[in-house]
């Protein structure tokens, strides 16, 4: 929401009964609200009592009742494409919250609409309506493309196709009977990976070699690619922990070894830690600059800056260049830190940090597999990392094995340690 809706909503004091529906974009407390499912016009009389009577104190507590009880309702719709012909027949299913349907118009096209929403439906696709109900409208959206996943999954059985997959980056948001078309959305701006490993084709380096651990890698790159391409966070994080576990398998170490290995080794190697810090500090200076309309060109430089491939820690210099540019404390104060900060605290602080994440994944790992449940924006968190971590690993295991054999991944992992 923002800031200047929340003013308006603050010093509202207009209320309308219109059709038995009262129309206001007053705040209310509790006690004034609990009539709202009751009776509509005792309702309406409360609430019409509470504005005549307000004080400002009123009016700045509203502040705290908006905070605590925003929620945003909204229905999405999302197109199913296929690599496949046309469903001999209607869909009409629910299948969950989700509906599943091959003619929405009824529904969404039951008004005038500019062209480009109402080519948004075809006469010969499906389309999956999720409803989703939380306080951030970024939360709201991922959780409505998990939801619309699921039904996606029930959409293959039901017509035996394997051909369909989700389009999720062009949807209809409707609500309280309006609706738009939306073809992008900011969520994906920090999920811009800084080196996801795709481009390292390990089939190729190992196909003429006959050593068994050799073979073992080729395999495990399975799980490692499904984690990589898996559109779904939750399943993906589960896939990339099922990598790394299937790495030491063998050598049947536990849970906290394994985690104390893996940090070891990805801190020793490129300043990614110091790279996330400062993209997620660059990241809310951007969300900030778009809410209060402020240019965000010298930021998203400054970020592409330090996502790209070439970033090593000698970088600080070129990044200080576009600091000059940006001119924002945030930014100037970690830099300043990262250059004045001997390296081995930044290795132990990496240390640290890729610990953290790993802990926090497997957390997330046993919640989804013991009890089908997890944090959405810790998944979103991790999703960040995570990735990462399993490509920087696999690159490490890759270079040492392809110069000679190893008996185990836990000997090359000690001997790199060790270096």
């Amino acid at each position: 929401m923002r800031v200047k809706q929340v003013v308006e909503r603050l010093f509202a004091n207009s209320i309308e009964l219109e059709k038995n529906k009262v129309k206001t974009k007053a705040i209310f407390p509790k006690h004034v609200l609990a009539y709202k499912l009751d009776n509509t016009q005792k309702f309406y009389a409360k609430a019409n009592e509470y504005l005549s009577k307000g004080t400002l104190k009123q009016q700045f507590e509203g502040l705290h009742y908006l905070l605590r009880d925003y929620v945003i309702r909204r229905n999405y719709l999302f197109k199913v494409s296929k690599d496949l012909q046309k469903p001999n027949k209607e869909v009409d299913i629910k299948y969950g919250s989700a509906w599943i349907t091959s003619n929405p118009k009824e529904k969404y096209l039951n008004s005038p609409s500019n062209k480009d929403y109402a080519e948004f439906f075809e006469d010969d696709a499906v389309y999956i309506e999720v409803s989703a109900t939380e306080n951030s409208e970024s939360v709201n959206v991922n959780r409505a493309i998990r939801e619309a996943y699921k039904a996606l999954n029930y959409i293959k059985a039901y017509l035996k196709s394997q051909g369909f997959y989700l389009i999720e980056r062009d949807f209809i948001i409707r609500d309280q009977g309006s609706s738009i078309r939306k073809k992008s959305f900011p969520r994906y701006f920090h999920l811009k990976r800084i080196d996801d490993g795709s481009e390292l084709n390990i089939y190729d380096s190992f196909k003429r070699r006959t050593n068994r651990l050799c073979k073992r890698f080729v395999e495990l790159d399975q799980l490692y690619l499904s984690a990589l391409t898996n559109p779904v966070p939750a399943d993906s994080l589960l896939s990339y922990w099922r990598y790394l576990e299937s790495l030491y398998y063998e050598q049947n170490i536990k849970v906290w070894e394994m985690i104390t290995l893996i940090s070891k080794l990805i801190a020793d190697f490129e300043p990614f830690y110091m790279r996330h810090i400062l993209r997620v500090n660059l990241e809310n200076i951007l969300q900030n600059a778009r809410i209060f309309g402020t240019s965000s060109s010298e930021i998203e430089e400054f970020y592409d800056a330090v996502s790209g491939r070439k970033f090593r820690s000698n970088s600080i210099k070129t990044l200080k260049e576009y600091q000059q540019k940006l001119k924002h404390p945030y930014t100037q104060i970690y830099l300043d830190k990262i250059e004045n900060t001997p390296r081995p605290e930044l290795i132990e602080n990496s240390r640290c940090f890729f610990e953290r994440i790993l802990w926090d994944s497997y957390e997330q790992r046993n919640l989804i597999l013991h009890s089908s449940l997890y944090n959405d924006l810790q998944i979103r968190r991790l999703m960040r990392v995570l990735p990462h971590v399993c490509s920087r690993l696999r690159a490490l295991i890759h270079d040492k094995l392809k110069r000679r054999n190893y008996d185990s991944f836990y000997q090359i992992s000690q001997q790199i340690i060790g270096e």
